[in-house]
């Protein structure tokens, strides 16, 4: 526990400080706050028009200094508009104290309603005075009323805080200092500003762009330059996103856009984004080992691209090794503690032909296993962007459980492409909340060798209750034959047979024809794919061909995957109608274990339920139908 502030006068003297004062009518209606381990104050607000400074110096609790009173003071806002909040304050040490604003936006004289409350960010080993801030934004909603709100921010060791601190006695570690003041709603100006420009896809000449829509904005004007300064005009557009093209590799553009609103006039301010086209695509082999010197970290290199496709502010950055556990130049997902991962980085474009194998190699491992754990999966598009990875995912890892202090994992994995150009590998992030760091090194891609199969067709036919499969080769070398993989959802793929090779000892130069019966499809969508075989275990993938079945006559469990499963148990259940079911876990006694709740729809529902704490064993999971239809089983193994 830390130390805890003392009284440093006479005990009257506490109590006489402590006694009823100019502060007794304040903070009513609202609840009051108490740190009773001691004061570690805000130091510093800016918000809007206020930028309000106060003592740095901790001290006891009580007095009237646990909440500060600055309702005098009037933050300014308007309907509509995003601000900026910076909050500065003294942690009194190397501890992390996190920073929260609550506004009573209905003025019903609390803070606990919806919308009412968010994190600012936290302060770490901060003095109060030397510049380090919690800082995040705010949309100010269109839909409250205008006028006097009551505004609190609140400052606490180890967590955001709820608005009223009541710790329970002796509950230890409780510092921190909340500050009350006035928010002042106006009108919105008649034509707001445009928010949430992002780029979606970058390629090396283009880049794709979206916005928010307007209120009332009937057009768009935006302009693409090389200068921040916003220009006097630009192209209008009826829609929230363009593409604009015939950009220069490698160069950093901004983006600008404002709102038409007609007789309203336009957004008083350009909405600008900078951004940076890629570089050109380049010629095998790549190798990106993230040791450049510039740009500095955290920006990653100038021809790899990051997307924050949940908006969290929290992404990869790259960071300087430590000459031990990361010998070198790194790039890291940076955890957010409150929402799961969703971000991506891609690398430089790649020119690759249909018909050649490559191999993808890389390092990588998390930082606070095995109690935490990193999810990382790799696809690949023709652009640098969320909406471009198309394909499968060529790699995928749910339970990086590594440990800072362990060696990196390396990756390796062949792939080949559908047709020849430019493509992007996309490493994407998808862990849960609060889950550690995730560091990714030394990514390279090398041709292995050209395709020893020429495949000029591959079709499927739905024959009453099976689904055919046709294929054709134009020359095969060195070909053990074909194994056909199926999924529901064309990127989870098993193996569900084999077919031999016709050729005379793995080699032909003339047309062979192939066929396979899948006798038990999918209730609803299948997804085929060929994973063709080397006789030296060397293999390439075709493309998807995707065949619909009919809709279920009856509930059932048709995939289980993994079995025997770790921690994430992934099942495809059929329905004939969209319903609401109980999936449920029990041992061979039949014991409940472990159930959870679902929606499905009609026909094949890809769900996942969450098994990690399950003793080892073996295991039923059933789908119970609330509306009578029948029950499917199914038997899995937990690891």
């Amino acid at each position: 526990m830390r130390q805890l502030y003392p009284c440093f006068l006479a005990v009257l003297l506490c109590l006489f400080v402590a006694a009823p004062s100019a502060f007794a009518q304040f903070p009513n209606p609202y609840c009051n706050v108490l740190f009773t381990d001691g004061v570690e104050p805000i130091t510093r607000v800016m918000f809007a028009n206020v930028n309000n400074t106060s003592p740095a110096t901790p001290g006891a609790s009580g007095g009237g200094n646990d909440l500060q009173n600055f309702t005098a003071i009037s933050v300014n806002v308007q309907k509509g508009l995003l601000y900026q909040i910076s909050v500065e304050g003294n942690t009194a040490g190397n501890y992390t104290d996190g920073v929260a604003v609550y506004i009573d936006w209905n003025n019903d004289g609390d803070f606990n309603d919806a919308g009412e409350g968010f994190g600012v960010g936290v302060l770490t080993n901060s003095t109060g005075l030397d510049a380090k801030r919690a800082t995040s934004s705010i949309l100010i909603p269109e839909n409250v009323t205008t006028g006097a709100k009551r505004m609190r921010f609140i400052k606490l060791y180890g967590a955001y805080a709820p608005p009223c601190n009541t710790p329970a006695p002796n509950a230890g570690d409780n510092y921190g200092q909340a500050e009350d003041y006035t928010l002042t709603v106006a009108d919105a100006p008649p034509c707001l500003p445009v928010y949430g420009v992002r780029v979606t896809a970058t390629t090396n000449n283009s880049a794709s762009i979206v916005w928010n829509a307007v209120t009332n904005a009937g057009a768009y004007e935006y302009a693409v330059t090389t200068s921040a300064t916003p220009p006097v005009s630009g192209t209008q557009t009826a829609t929230t996103t363009v593409t604009p093209n015939g950009l220069a590799a490698s160069t950093q553009y901004y983006f600008h856009v404002r709102a038409n609103c007609g007789g309203n006039g336009t957004s008083a301010n350009w909405s600008t984004l900078a951004f940076r086209t890629l570089c050109d695509p380049a010629t095998l082999p790549y190798t990106e080992d993230l040791n450049a010197a510039s740009p500095a970290a955290p920006a990653p290199p100038d021809c790899i691209a990051v997307e924050n496709a949940n908006f969290d502010g929290f992404s990869w950055a790259t960071g300087n090794g430590n000459g031990t556990t990361l010998p070198s130049k790194y790039i890291r997902y940076i955890f957010n503690p409150d929402n799961a991962a969703n971000d991506w980085f891609f690398t430089r474009g790649l020119n690759l032909t249909a018909g050649d194998t490559y191999q993808l190699t890389f390092k990588y491992k998390a930082s606070d296993g095995p109690a935490f754990v990193e999810k990382l999966e790799v696809r690949f598009g023709t652009a640098a962007g969320v909406a471009a990875m198309t394909s499968p995912a060529i790699f995928s890892n749910e339970n990086i459980n590594s440990k800072l202090a362990d060696p990196y994992t390396t990756a390796t994995i062949d792939f080949t492409v559908p047709a020849t150009g430019a493509y992007y590998l996309g490493f994407h992030v998808f862990s849960a909340a609060d889950q550690g760091f995730l560091y990714v090194d030394d990514v390279s891609v090398v041709k292995t060798g050209s395709l020893p199969v020429t495949l000029t067709s591959f079709s499927g036919e739905s024959v009453g209750q099976k689904n055919v499969l046709h294929w054709k080769t134009a020359a095969e070398i060195n070909n053990k034959g074909f194994e056909l993989q199926r999924s529901t959802d064309g990127t989870a793929f098993s193996t569900i047979g084999f077919v031999a090779s016709k050729s005379n000892d793995g080699h032909s130069n003339t047309t062979l024809h192939y066929l396979f019966e899948d006798g038990r499809p999918f209730g609803s969508d299948n997804y085929y794919r060929l994973r063709q075989v080397d006789k030296d275990g060397k293999f390439s993938l075709s493309g998807v061909v995707l065949l619909k079945g009919a809709t279920s006559s009856r509930l059932a469990i048709s995939t289980l995957y993994p079995n025997p499963v770790r921690s994430s148990l992934q099942l495809v259940v059929s329905s004939p109608s969209a319903n609401k079911i109980n999936l449920l876990v029990t041992d061979l006694m039949g014991r409940v274990v472990l159930q959870q709740p679902a929606a499905v729809l009609s026909g094949s529902n890809m769900l996942r339920i969450e098994v990690p704490t399950l003793p080892a064993g073996s295991y039923l999971i059933k789908a119970v139908c609330a509306s009578g239809c029948e029950t499917a089983v199914q038997k899995f193994i937990k690891q």
